[in-house]
């Protein structure tokens, strides 16, 4: 058991700190507002707690969101309010069968680059407007100049001429038939 306190009351985000620097990690933490006179951690690993912790946080006083996020990435310890006001790394797009059922769904990325050498990328997906299974695969020695891996695939409608359209990532522009 480990009990917490500071004069003047300690916040979730004190603890956060604390808890970065006796693991050698680099605290990535916005202050808390909400100051306790004592707190316990009881029978939880340090991990545990500041999960727990995380829930209850808030980064302004008042009835807004409450809940912090606490992950280690690297050499860093974030422990931080959500930043549900950004917008998302990635969107991913799926499609269901005609009744609605999703029936797998396994997103997977890798980076190009040294650290994925000799590696690749596989998307396997179901064409929608003729039902066909499709799919790509990308890897260093076929897109070595892309910073992505893959192309983004635009379903054609038949007035702007039907069929694949392919969109290079880089770039933005539209190339029909194939890879850019």
């Amino acid at each position: 058991q480990r009990v917490w306190e500071r004069s003047g009351g300690i916040r979730a985000s004190d603890i956060a700190t604390t808890i970065a620097n006796e693991h050698g990690l680099t605290p990535v933490v916005t202050p808390s507002v909400e100051r306790f006179p004592r707190l316990h951690q009881s029978k939880q690993s340090d991990a545990q707690w500041l999960a727990q912790l995380a829930k209850t946080a808030r980064a302004e006083a008042g009835k807004g969101t409450t809940g912090y996020v606490f992950y280690v990435e690297g050499e860093e310890l974030h422990f931080h309010p959500r930043g549900l006001e950004k917008p998302p790394v990635m969107a991913l797009e799926y499609f269901t069968d005609r009744h609605g059922i999703l029936r797998s769904f396994r997103p997977a990325t890798r980076t190009q680059g040294e650290a994925a050498r000799g590696q690749s990328t596989k998307a396997v997906g179901v064409n929608p407007a003729n039902k066909t299974a499709e799919s790509t695969q990308a890897d260093n020695a076929t897109t070595p100049d892309r910073p992505v891996l893959g192309s983004k695939t635009v379903q054609g409608t038949k007035a702007a001429g039907s069929g694949r359209v392919v969109i290079d990532a880089n770039s933005g522009k539209r190339v029909t038939g194939g890879r850019p």
